[in-house]
Parts: C-alpha cells; structure tokens; sequence
C-alpha cells in the first residue's frame, strides 16, 4: 500500500475498534489492579493525611507559641 494512498473506510473503522477495545482492556485492567490494592492505597492516604495534619497543627501551635 502506498503511504500517499487514502485508507479505505473500512481500513479506518478496523483501526478505530482496535483502539477501542485496547482502551477498555487498559481500563479493566487498572479496575483489576485498583480493586487488589485498594485497601492499601486507602492506608496510605489516611497515614498521609494524619501526618500532614500533624505538621500543620505543630506549626500553627508554635506560631502561635512566640
């Protein structure tokens, strides 16, 4: 097939249902990968949002402190 030649519609609609189908293979793949990990992304989140706390409520006190 030349590059300069048009592709046919049918050539188009191929490579356009195989991009969708690799998306919502990508998709259920990280629904799979997120529902195996989602207690310890939660962890995560929560020690990071405790530490964070801590460190705005330490800084506000010691400001507050002088």
């Amino acid at each position: 097939m030349d590059k300069d030649a048009p592709r046919s519609i049918a050539q188009r609609f191929f490579d356009t249902c195989a991009l969708v189908f690799g998306g919502v293979l990508a998709l259920w793949g990280a629904t799979k990968l997120i529902e195996h990990i989602w207690p310890w992304l939660v962890a995560v989140l929560v020690v990071a949002g405790l530490i964070t706390t801590a460190v705005i409520a330490y800084r506000i006190w010691n400001e507050r402190r002088w």
